[in-house]
């Protein structure tokens, strides 16, 4: 399954870098689309700059989870974040942020639901204006579904945990 998401990927960041002429990045009003590797599967992300210094990004992430011989299920996890972002005239710009994800897997009539509450702090690189990369260093509160946690298996419970993110942005208007 690695295997197709690493191809889905060399895919998408092909056509992007192909259709450079049409994308900017990091100014007032743009809208950019970002893939994001974590430690569970590959997600996509949303940014759109509010203004020079505040960008909010909707994510969207999906996979099919084997849960017994004969059956699967599948994991939805969406998730929207808020970041403060400083030096906008600099090619290297420092964040902080929160972000909120829910973790639902649903399959055979039952669904269960964990959230996700990161602090993030963040740096975004711009190698041009039409691309930029992005690490995060994530510190999460994590509260568990009442009767099955998807994600921890443990119902009912709460967890601190630190995690990472990389991802790429391609932007795709111009702003102001």
């Amino acid at each position: 399954m690695r295997k197709c998401y690493f191809q889905t990927l060399l895919v998408i960041i092909s056509i992007l870098i192909l259709c450079q002429s049409v994308l900017a990045g990091g100014k007032d009003n743009q809208f950019g689309i970002g893939l994001t590797v974590t430690q569970s599967s590959p997600s996509l992300m949303l940014r759109y700059w509010m203004n020079e210094f505040t960008t909010i990004e909707p994510e969207f992430a999906f996979s099919q989870v084997k849960t017994s011989e004969n059956s699967k299920a599948t994991e939805y996890i969406p998730g929207l974040g808020f970041l403060y972002h400083w030096n906008p005239e600099s090619d290297l710009r420092p964040y902080v942020g929160v972000r909120v994800i829910a973790d639902i897997m649903s399959g055979q009539n039952e669904t269960y639901i964990d959230f996700f509450t990161n602090l993030l702090v963040g740096c975004e690189y711009f190698i041009s204006d039409r691309f930029s990369f992005t690490g995060e260093y994530r510190f999460t509160v994590i509260s568990t579904d009442s009767e099955f946690s998807p994600s921890w298996l443990t119902p009912s419970a709460t967890y601190l945990n630190t995690g990472q993110m990389l991802s790429v942005h391609f932007y795709l208007s111009k702003g102001k």
